[in-house]
């Protein structure tokens, strides 16, 4: 993980301080944080210059609910779905090369999912788009999903509710 200079495809080319990821970029980053079971990172360039407010209270959000569910919490369970529709243990997906669907099952049945694809996934009663991701169980709900094929964000943690329908382009 780290930086998003050194997780992003152009690296530290010219302007790579001053960039602006998009939210799909966004998405895709924090997929990758909360596959690995890490928590939250805001990078500089969502607060360089002029800040991406919205971008920030997301990231905030999403991943304070995620960690709630994850963070000092054993995982019982970790599995990929395989392209017959199976789900496999780690060292079957790396043999396999198919870890691009992750499902991971923690301490008093809290659940991640994400989706590590370009195309959507429809799994356990979840929307996810390309690049989505969510957690369930007793300790917080969140994700990126698809609600009436619109990109939506949500979180619930203790006495905090966060939704955002991206139906606004902030500036």
């Amino acid at each position: 993980m780290g930086y998003y200079e050194r997780w992003l495809d152009w690296g530290f080319k010219p302007g790579w301080s001053s960039y602006k990821p998009t939210d799909r970029e966004l998405d895709r980053y924090r997929g990758m944080q909360v596959g690995m079971g890490r928590m939250g990172f805001i990078g500089r360039q969502l607060n360089n210059y002029t800040p991406n407010i919205h971008a920030i209270v997301r990231e905030y959000h999403l991943m304070r609910a995620f960690g709630k569910g994850y963070i000092n919490r054993n995982i019982r369970k970790l599995e990929y779905l395989n392209a017959d529709g199976k789900w496999i243990g780690p060292v079957a997906a790396a043999e396999t090369g198919q870890w691009q669907r992750l499902r991971a099952t923690y301490d008093d049945d809290q659940r991640v999912w994400v989706n590590y694809t370009d195309k959507p996934w429809k799994v356990d009663g979840l929307d996810l788009p390309a690049w989505g991701s969510a957690t369930r169980g007793p300790r917080g709900t969140a994700g990126t999903e698809l609600r009436d094929g619109q990109i939506s964000d949500f979180a619930q943690y203790g006495d905090t509710v966060f939704a955002d329908a991206r139906s606004h382009t902030w500036t």
